[in-house]
Parts: C-alpha cells; structure tokens; sequence
C-alpha cells in the first residue's frame, strides 16, 4: 500500500506501508463441489486428470497450464492441458 501526502514544506513525500507474510499466516485453501449429495475435492479433480495425462504416454512435469470445467450436471469435469489436450473425468 502507497500513500503520497504533501510535506509541511510543500513538497510530495511517499510513504510505504508493506505487509509481510510468514509461513504461520500462509492459510491453505480447499475447494469441493457438491451436487445431490455427492461431493469431490478440486485436488482430487486435478489428480484424476493428472493420472489420465500420464497413462495417455505424457509427463506430469510437461504441465504448465490446466484448465477445468466443471459440470456437477453432467457429471464430469472437463480440462485442457497446455491450451492443446483436452478431455473429461468423472467429477465424483
């Protein structure tokens, strides 16, 4: 956060205040879908999609970029990895 002010004298001070983040107040975040009493975690999502890349003859590490769709009607996430293969899995 950055404040300009004026001075008594007139001229233009800055005056920075920063906040510092330490590991006791990193906070970790956890997001589920639920759907008609069926629920599934996005990390379990992701490494559903993970498993499929990798029997599909990829590497894990060859990810760079993963979208996911998720769709509690259909019952299937569907994903698009490195904007060039895309699928589906079950979402529960």
């Amino acid at each position: 956060l950055c404040r300009a002010f004026k001075s008594p004298t007139g001229s233009i001070s800055r005056s920075q205040t920063t906040t510092s983040w330490t590991k006791e107040s990193e906070s970790e975040t956890e997001v589920f879908v639920e759907y008609y009493g069926q629920q599934s975690s996005v990390e379990e999502i992701t490494n559903k999609v993970k498993e499929v890349f990798v029997s599909e003859g990829h590497r894990v590490s060859t990810i760079k970029s993963l979208k996911l769709y998720l769709k509690p009607e259909d019952g299937f996430a569907y994903y698009v990895i490195n904007e060039k293969f895309a699928g589906r899995v079950p979402l529960f």
